[in-house]
């Protein structure tokens, strides 16, 4: 608090993003109205805003990259490995290099997507997220993520599933 005034700090992801005066009257005003009910840019305040996912390149990526969509060639593939999960379940891991001309980043293969795919696969990716494994940012197919072989030595396309 300020004398009557209010300071807030807008954060996303632990950041600041920006800080917000707020007087007396507009605290009091707040204090009485549902914030879901205010309409932001036609959206209310209670409405989850979802953005589409953008095409990037691998050069495009940083950490404060949320949703993209991204076309690679496997450049590397580890041999695959048994993991055991947090529940106690046995995972089969193997981590490909992928890279798109403009640079290199880990994906990381679960169970099926391991024999899916392979090293001179192009892939495309559709609705990644990434991941920060060890300190290095990696490429993450989750349940919404779609991965798919759209090139292939003999050039066959195949699907594969996430996790």
């Amino acid at each position: 608090m300020m004398g009557n005034d209010g300071v807030f700090l807008i954060t996303q992801n632990d950041h600041v993003m920006t800080q917000l005066k707020l007087t007396s009257k507009l605290l009091e005003y707040l204090g009485k109205t549902d914030l879901r009910s205010l309409q932001l840019e036609g959206r209310s305040l209670g409405e989850r805003v979802r953005s589409e996912p953008v095409d990037l390149m691998i050069k495009d990526l940083s950490s404060e990259t949320r949703r993209f969509n991204l076309q690679a060639k496997v450049a590397e593939k580890s041999t695959p490995r048994i993991i055991l999960s947090r529940q106690g379940r046995e995972l089969l891991l193997s981590t490909a290099t992928i890279s798109d001309g403009s640079g290199t980043i880990k994906l990381p293969l679960w169970n099926a997507q391991v024999d899916v795919v392979s090293v001179g696969d192009t892939l495309h990716i559709e609705n990644a997220q990434l991941k920060r494994f060890r300190g290095e940012l990696q490429v993450s197919v989750g349940k919404s993520t779609t991965l798919k072989v759209v090139g292939k030595g003999n050039d066959r396309s195949n699907s594969a599933s996430s996790p």
